[in-house]
């Protein structure tokens, strides 16, 4: 994929011609992962404010809610459901997409500062393992898909107290709130997994701590959930 940039600039005429307009979008799309010469802090490296013609336009806000927006935007609507139903979707993706289908819902309450995020999982998502491509390279995994869970909420967090940085004052995402629940064919629950709230509590050196790490999680994951889950069914 070519830089963003030069992708806005090959269609300069149609984007109104202002190439330092374009350039302020194009570092604001840049920012929204990865790393800029080598550092993470790539929503740091814009300005805060920057103007064109008679507009203040704010690259850090801008590039925060870019940002975190890509984060939460995951859903069944953008899953490949066909292909995941008839198990042809290519081995290093089907975890990337199982993630996307259990999500029933995503809503960031304004008031309440917090993020609601609802996934629905079925008996066969989790008894079994899925394909991965780990990220920078071509090797293939299997994992669990609530390990997945797991592992894609911390990186939430993350980026939720990242972007905050850059949002506060306008808005801020001060918690995500999960519901998990194992549901039968019948769409009962047989199973709600008790995620804590994730918010900021404690010291920062206690910010490090992985989901799957917590005590009161431990037997929700992995082969431990997939296990207790065929003694129920």
């Amino acid at each position: 994929m070519p830089p963003p940039f030069k992708l806005l600039r090959d269609y300069e005429s149609l984007l109104g011609g202002d190439r330092a307009e374009l350039k302020i979008i194009s570092k604001i799309a840049e920012a929204h992962g990865g790393e800029i010469n080598g550092s993470k802090d790539t929503i740091g490296v814009l300005q805060t404010s920057e103007r064109v013609g008679n507009v203040q336009i704010r690259p850090r806000l801008l590039a925060s809610i870019l940002r975190f927006a890509d984060e939460i935007c995951e859903s069944r609507s953008r899953a490949a459901n066909y292909l995941l139903r008839r198990a042809v979707l290519p081995r290093h993706s089907e975890i990337y997409h199982k993630y996307a289908s259990v999500i029933s819902s995503s809503q960031y309450e304004f008031r309440e500062r917090r993020l609601y995020i609802n996934f629905e999982l079925k008996v066969e998502d989790i008894t079994r393992q899925w394909g991965k491509r780990l990220r920078g390279g071509n090797v293939l995994e299997e994992c669990y898909l609530i390990d997945e869970i797991f592992d894609r909420l911390d990186k939430m967090n993350r980026e939720r107290k990242y972007c905050n940085l850059h949002s506060r004052g306008v808005y801020a995402v001060e918690s995500i709130r999960a519901l998990i629940n194992v549901v039968d064919d019948d769409h009962d629950v047989i199973e709600a997994i008790p995620v804590p709230e994730l918010t900021d509590v404690g010291y920062p050196e206690d910010s490090g701590r992985k989901l799957k790490d917590a005590e009161e999680l431990r037997e929700f994951c992995g082969a431990l959930l997939a296990d207790k889950i065929r003694a129920k069914v």
